[in-house]
Parts: structure tokens; C-alpha cells; sequence
């Protein structure tokens, strides 16, 4: 369902236009965001990919990171597992993919 990813310094984990099949969940380092205007930094605790797998399988941003990642990352059976077992991440996942929408 989830599994553990060391990412490499200086990695665009997810480019813009590209299809997306993982969310990954931050354990240990950064990851930058373009967003129209401003690049925005995502930290420990923080995921990114929903979207891609909340129905809108075309990524809408790109994400990069500077130095080694740790990361937890779900592919899209994993995903909907994940969500089937635990609501309330789901209620958290939503809210952010619609607030993360809305500034879109």
C-alpha cells in the first residue's frame, strides 16, 4: 500500500503536464512547487500528488527538490486502499486538494 522512497538531491519528482500515478507523503526534507507566480516549499508532514489521483490524472504543478528526500509514496491502488481504510485522512486529503484547487 505505501511504500518508502530515498529520493536523490536535485530531482524533479513530478513535471507539469506529466501523468501522475503516486502521492508521496514527506518524512524527512523539502520539496519546492512552481504554482502560477510563486514557488511555493512543502516540509515534513506535508504530501503532493492528490490530485493526480483524486481524478485530474494530468499533474498541474511541478515538484523539485534541492537536497535528499524521504518521502512515503502511493500509487493509485495503495491510494484508494489507503483512503478506504482511513476516513479521516480522507476528509484531510480532500480539503487540501480543494483549497489547493482553488488558488489554482
Amino acid at each position: 500500500m505505501l511504500r518508502p522512497m530515498d529520493l536523490p538531491a536535485r530531482t524533479t519528482i513530478i513535471r507539469k503536464g506529466q501523468t501522475g500515478d503516486c502521492m508521496y507523503f514527506i518524512a524527512a526534507g523539502e520539496v519546492e512547487v512552481d504554482l502560477p507566480g510563486k514557488k511555493v516549499t512543502l516540509g515534513e508532514g506535508a504530501f503532493f500528488g492528490e490530485m493526480a489521483l483524486l481524478g485530474n490524472n494530468i499533474t498541474l504543478r511541478q515538484y523539485y527538490h534541492h537536497a535528499s528526500l524521504e518521502a512515503i509514496g502511493a500509487r493509485s491502488r495503495g491510494f484508494r486502499m489507503l483512503m478506504a481504510r482511513h476516513p479521516d485522512l480522507t476528509a484531510t486529503i480532500d480539503a487540501e486538494a480543494k483549497r489547493a484547487g482553488d488558488g489554482e
